[in-house]
């Protein structure tokens, strides 16, 4: 591409402000994304861009063009934008926001729509201002689904060196189906009311557990610090032990047999409460060493999968035949 020596010659004075601006929104969006668990990824735009989107009309002069340096944060779905969009008002200086759905779209078209956020770098002190914080820099906001269909499409349709009618066709498609996903994403809570229900055995004996374990903190037979950051991974261990002494079971046997298994942690539980509570343990390795004590647990279990026998399991259990238990090592 043959590129005006005016352009370049700026592009290339400006080049150490643009790694310096990406340094100081990496520093500070890599961290907001690591601790929210969002993706990021950030780049500064190539020359041959810049004079491409020169040569758009968009821009009446340099200082206007808004994504010399373009970053996006990759959120679950579009529920979190509101918090990012703070977030990056109080980071950073909003020169504008182009939200998702604020630009002309007819209702049969289907193209790339995420919210953006122009901005540039704030300056300490405003009598300092230097020419590094007028650089406008662009941070694109996109769901997960809306990113998989920009990744997948940007080359094969939008930066390619032939136009097909089909492949714009089929990259349209696959964006009505990501707008698709997003909508249902939203509305996850309030459409399962409209999915019909089947009978699983496997889902009810875990919503059994589920509530059984949430009931033992809700009647404060266990203490609140054990309870886990998330129920459903426990859930998950508790039933892989369990599932065994109940599968060949029919419906109301295996309700039956459930009862008594919790009716024996119970039991357990209450006993511990009468002394002192092992607050050393987590809340799976109690239930694993009171269902181990109580021989409820397959052999076939405790051959094949590993347990981890901290030292206060240990002593904790200390009436428990350890060598039969693979632990898992540290």
């Amino acid at each position: 591409m043959i590129i005006d020596s005016k352009i370049k010659l700026k592009y290339n004075l400006q080049k150490p402000y643009f790694e310096f601006i990406q340094s100081y929104l990496d520093k500070t969006l890599m961290k907001y994304a690591q601790k929210n668990n969002y993706a990021y990824s950030s780049r500064i735009k190539n020359l041959d861009s810049i004079c491409e989107k020169i040569e758009t009309g968009r821009y009446s002069c340099w200082s206007e063009i808004d994504d010399f340096i373009a970053c996006v944060l990759i959120i679950p779905n579009l529920d979190y934008e509101d918090s990012v969009i703070d977030f990056l008002e109080k980071s950073f200086n909003k020169i504008l926001i182009r939200k998702k759905g604020n630009t002309y779209k007819s209702f049969d078209v289907f193209r790339f729509d995420s919210t953006r956020f122009i901005g540039t770098i704030n300056s300490e002190n405003e009598q300092k201002k230097s020419e590094i914080h007028s650089i406008r820099f662009e941070v694109q906001i996109r769901s997960a689904f809306e990113h998989a269909w920009s990744v997948t499409t940007h080359d094969l349709a939008y930066k390619s060196d032939v136009i097909d009618w089909s492949v714009l066709r089929f990259a349209a498609q696959l964006k009505a189906s990501v707008e698709q996903l997003d909508m249902i994403t939203l509305g996850a809570k309030d459409i399962n009311k409209h999915i019909t229900k089947s009978k699983c055995p496997e889902i009810e004996i875990k919503i059994e557990i589920l509530n059984y374990l949430k009931n033992l903190f809700a009647e404060n037979n266990i203490p609140e610090e054990l309870k886990p950051k998330d129920f459903s991974r426990v859930v998950e261990n508790v039933y892989n032990l369990v599932i065994p002494n109940l599968a060949k079971s029919k419906v109301e046997k295996r309700k039956c047999k459930l009862k008594e298994i919790f009716k024996k942690i119970n039991n357990s539980i209450a006993l511990f409460n009468r002394t002192s509570f092992p607050m050393s343990l987590s809340l799976f390795q109690i239930i694993f060493g009171i269902l181990f004590k109580e021989d409820l647990i397959s052999k076939n279990i405790v051959k094949k999968s590993s347990f981890y026998k901290s030292e206060s399991f240990e002593l904790i259990f200390n009436e428990l035949s350890f060598d039969k238990i693979t632990g898992f090592k540290i």
